[in-house]
């Protein structure tokens, strides 16, 4: 029996059930299937970033209702699900190429709990981490500007960020994330290090991680006119009190890969 790595879904014997199927294609779920199985799954999707609050299919987030999740594998489900299946390029094996469907089989609930794991794990270092900061003294809050945001997985990555507010700095200044990847550690980065690695790592039509800089290893460096940041593929040197900000990249490093991305 395959073991699923996140408890989200651990114990349900329906899930189970469709883990162990080697790839017959009968076990799925679908309209019909149990809701709590199908609760399990929607609120994944959610916790994943594949549920938005409006029809935007250009970048895959599928309308919901507010009842979500609801334990109904109805419409919106099946659009969800088949929006991540086409992303992950996951299809039966006699599935015709480019064909998808919406059903969670075996393939895509792996997947799922694997990504489900990762975040869970991230966004637990990550509130361990702010504790400890703000134990030490730092004046920061979770969440960005008054909402308090959770933690999500940096689409194209093996990496986890929960946006944070320095709340004794001002402006721009005050907004940053807390930083997790697995192997490298959780840290700090806000103002203008924060703002030119979003420019610089993330594709922001897509919200893809471009594999360009990697995660952060190590917490910003705040020094009188000048903060440092460094990551897996180089370093960002900006001055705080501008957006002015200079990116080296290190052709010779290489991202720290982990097995699973989101």
């Amino acid at each position: 029996m395959a073991q699923f790595e996140s408890d989200r879904f651990a114990g349900d014997a329906t899930l189970q059930d469709i883990l162990d199927d080697p790839g017959t294609g009968t076990k799925k779920l679908q309209a019909g299937s149990p809701a709590a199985a199908v609760k399990a799954v929607q609120r994944a999707l959610q916790s994943l970033g594949w549920v938005s609050g409006s029809w935007t299919t250009a970048s895959g987030k599928i309308l919901y209702d507010t009842g979500f999740p609801d334990g109904d594998y109805g419409p919106w489900t099946t659009a969800t699900v088949l929006a991540y299946k086409t992303h992950y390029g996951i299809h039966f094996a006699d599935a015709a190429p480019g064909e998808f469907d919406g059903f969670v089989g075996p393939q895509t609930l792996a997947l799922l709990d694997r990504q489900c794991a990762l975040l869970d794990e991230g966004d637990t270092a990550i509130a361990a981490r702010a504790a400890e900061l703000i134990a030490a003294g730092v004046q920061l809050e979770l969440g960005s500007g008054g909402s308090a945001m959770q933690s999500r997985g940096v689409r194209g990555s093996a990496g986890v960020l929960r946006p944070i507010t320095m709340t004794a700095l001002q402006d721009w200044n005050r907004s940053g994330a807390l930083f997790c990847k697995r192997g490298l550690g959780v840290f700090l980065q806000y103002g203008v290090v924060d703002i030119q690695w979003t420019l610089t790592e993330i594709d922001l039509s897509t919200g893809v991680a471009r594999g360009v800089l990697g995660f952060p290893v190590a917490d910003v460096e705040r020094t009188p006119g000048r903060d440092i940041g460094r990551f897996e593929c180089g370093t960002i040197t900006g001055d705080p009190a501008t957006t002015d900000a200079v990116v080296e990249i290190n052709p010779d490093a290489t991202i720290v890969a982990t097995g699973v991305e989101f």
